[in-house]
Order: structure tokens, then C-alpha cells, then sequence
């Protein structure tokens, strides 16, 4: 199945050059929304990540995107993805956690389940923040959180 206009790599890092970017709708972040609703549909997939990563290469949005995170949220409801919160981006010099609080609260107002994930590339960050991340999903009204096994969804409380 094609996915469209989501396929590709963000746009060369402007933090690794030392400076910051905006992306306007035509670049980056319309795409994603597109990208993020196609993705759910598909029905591919039991969850979305890294859905604003972008953000870890320096690059923000130009204009408010909350329609699209509010699309976004809408579409992973009626597929029934989870969307993930990612502690990686606590250890990476953006300094933040995604998704961003505003994606998060469109998808605790659609109903989304979430899952919180470290994204580990080494042993020792295996769980790292687990409980920062599960007091963020708290704050966001989220009581319970999902886990998978061969594809099983189950839900289990955050306390």
C-alpha cells in the first residue's frame, strides 16, 4: 500500500547547523497530517510514533496546526491505532517529549489510547522516564495505558 506524500526524510537538520527552522504547511507539517491520517487508516499499524519528531531536527511549525492534530486525532480514533509518547526527545537537545502537549490533548479528546515507549538504541535507556512520561499522560487525563503482545491490544492503569 502507498502512503503518499509521508514517505521521505525530514529536511535537513538546521540545529545541526547551529540555527532553528519554521516549515509552513507546503513543507513538512501538512504533509504529516496527511501522513499520520493515511497511516492510520491503513490499518497497518497498532500504533503511531514519532508523530512530531520533526521537532528533534530543529524545525517547528510556521503557523498553528492544531486542525491538524485535531484530523490527525480524529482518524487514529476511527482506526483504532494508539498514539505513542516518546521519551527519547527528553534526551536529545530539543529537550521535549513527543508528541507535543497540544497533539497529545487532541488525541485524549478523540479518545486515542496511548502507549509510552523510550525508544531505547541502547540498554540503558530501556525504560528510561517511564514514569515522567506516565505523570505527562496523566496530566493529560489519561488514566490507563496500552500494551501489546503479538498484536493484542491490553490496557493497564497508569497508577
Amino acid at each position: 500500500m502507498r502512503l503518499g506524500p509521508c514517505t521521505g526524510s525530514p529536511p535537513r537538520s538546521p540545529a545541526a547547523r547551529g540555527g532553528t527552522s519554521t516549515i509552513s504547511r507546503g513543507r513538512g507539517s501538512g504533509r504529516g497530517g496527511t501522513c499520520w491520517t493515511q497511516a492510520a487508516q491503513s490499518r497497518l499499524f497498532d500504533f503511531i510514533g514519532h508523530a512530531d519528531v520533526i521537532k528533534v531536527c530543529g524545525h517547528r511549525p510556521a503557523e498553528d496546526v492544531s486542525d491538524l492534530y485535531e484530523s490527525a486525532a480524529s482518524a487514529f480514533a476511527s482506526s483504532g491505532v494508539c498514539v505513542e509518547i516518546n521519551t527519547a526527545g527528553w534526551r536529545k537537545p530539543v529537550g521535549e517529549i513527543y508528541p507535543a502537549a497540544r497533539f497529545l490533548q487532541a488525541c485524549r479528546r478523540a479518545g486515542v489510547p496511548v502507549l509510552i515507549n523510550s525508544d531505547a538504541h541502547i540498554p540503558e535507556d530501556v525504560g528510561r522516564d517511564f514514569g515522567r512520561a506516565a505523570a505527562y499522560a496523566e496530566g493529560m487525563g489519561y488514566t490507563e495505558v496500552a500494551t501489546f503482545a503479538s498484536r493484542t491490544r491490553r490496557m493497564v492503569p497508569l497508577a
